[in-house]
């Protein structure tokens, strides 16, 4: 029986005696906990080093699925260290086959594990992989959907390729509505409008394109981020409002009101330069209302050049104060929760004083997903139906 240690130092030294003493009796178990533990900056640094070289060594005893479940819950730095240790328990070998591919099977378990039991079961044997990526068009997991529609994508060139445009079109509209990738979306929409099949990207991925906007509030020397100017404090306390209460507002030069906004770009750009005469300094409030014909979790997905903060049913769901960094689909994503019925949202979009060439943009390209990806529908919201005329395009081509 250990005896109590009043001292903290003395308290550390002996949970690390106690995890030590653990492995010794093959307590992989404390091993990986400790692993998981392990934070940026050297948080628990010590403690992690040496359980992980005690899993790597060759006379641990550590079974490989368990560490790979480990990988769930653990921050980024854990999640490298935890990679490292399966890799070195799955070359000791031999690999226990029939677990792997449980827990690849399993679509409830962490989408991570369940890919890098999919990396391990098919390094060596091409044909496995082919076969399991057939059934992985749907699949939770982002990386394992991402290879199962590059797979399709080939399946439809080769039938193109064969001459069996029917076939192809159709393995390419498969790929479309089963990909979550923005550049994979880009190329299949480029190979079914050369078929002739023309893809509205806007719809096709569910881009929000009709609010209501007002501006500009003040953004001088980038000091209107956090104040909460009207339009913001207003939410707030209305959160539930279907329409701004407050039809105008003081804004950086006198009063602004609200006015609608409804974006006909195909690739799903709401720019709000030409409405606002290309203000500089400035703060933009975006509203709209999404209809959810369920209670269901939901990610928000904003691209855009500017800072920005966006709130669902009144809550701060993302909060970004960075400038000009570029832009792309989904560069931002949020976890949110939508209820059945009318669901609130208010985009915050701040634009700098920055006069260089490639500081211009005031634009934002907006999703509501379900938590694969997949662009959640409001019709009312989508805007009118604009197949691409040219190509797929790049997501902010009209600005490049």
């Amino acid at each position: 029986m250990w005896v109590h240690f009043r001292c903290r130092g003395l308290a550390w030294f002996a949970a690390a005696l106690v995890l030590a003493m653990g492995t010794v009796r093959g307590d992989w178990q404390s091993d990986l906990e400790a692993v998981r533990q392990v934070a940026a900056f050297g948080a628990n640094h010590e403690m992690a080093a040496a359980a992980a070289e005690r899993l790597q060594s060759a006379e641990s005893d550590v079974p490989l699925v368990p560490v790979l479940l480990a990988l769930e819950g653990a921050g980024p730095v854990a999640q490298n260290w935890l990679r490292g240790i399966a890799g070195a328990v799955a070359a000791r070998g031999p690999l226990p086959e029939a677990e792997l591919r449980e827990l690849f099977d399993d679509r409830a378990r962490f989408a991570d594990a369940r890919y890098e039991a999919f990396v391990l079961l098919t390094g060596a044997e091409p044909a496995l992989r082919n076969e399991l990526l057939k059934g992985c068009l749907d699949d939770p997991s982002l990386r394992l959907r991402y290879f199962a529609v590059t797979r399709q994508i080939e399946e439809a060139k080769a039938a193109e390729e064969a001459g069996e445009k029917g076939r192809a079109i159709a393995a390419y509209q498969t790929a479309l509505d089963a990909s979550r990738n923005a550049s994979q979306i880009d190329k299949i929409a480029q190979a079914l409008q050369a078929l002739g099949r023309p893809v509205d990207i806007a719809r096709q991925g569910a881009f929000v394109r009709r609010w209501q906007v007002i501006a500009p509030f003040d953004n001088s020397d980038e000091k209107g981020f956090e104040p909460e100017f009207g339009p913001e404090a207003d939410y707030q306390k209305n959160a539930a409002a279907t329409q701004p209460t407050q039809p105008s507002h003081e804004g950086k030069s006198g009063a602004v009101a609200w006015r609608d906004l409804l974006s006909d770009n195909p690739t799903g750009v709401v720019d709000l330069n030409p409405v606002f005469d290309r203000a500089k300094g400035a703060v933009a409030y975006a509203f709209t209302v999404f209809e959810s014909p369920i209670d269901q979790p939901a990610q928000v997905r904003i691209g855009t050049p500017n800072a920005h903060k966006v709130w669902v049913n009144g809550q701060l769901v993302m909060s970004n104060e960075v400038y000009h960094t570029g832009s792309m689909v989904d560069q931002y994503v949020a976890n949110c929760q939508l209820l059945k019925g009318k669901n609130t949202l208010l985009v915050k979009l701040c634009q700098n004083e920055m006069t260089q060439p490639w500081a211009q943009e005031w634009m934002m390209q907006f999703r509501l997903t379900d938590p694969t990806g997949k662009g959640l529908l409001d019709e009312h919201l989508l805007g009118p139906s604009k197949p691409q005329a040219d190509s797929a395009a790049k997501p902010n081509a009209e600005a490049q």
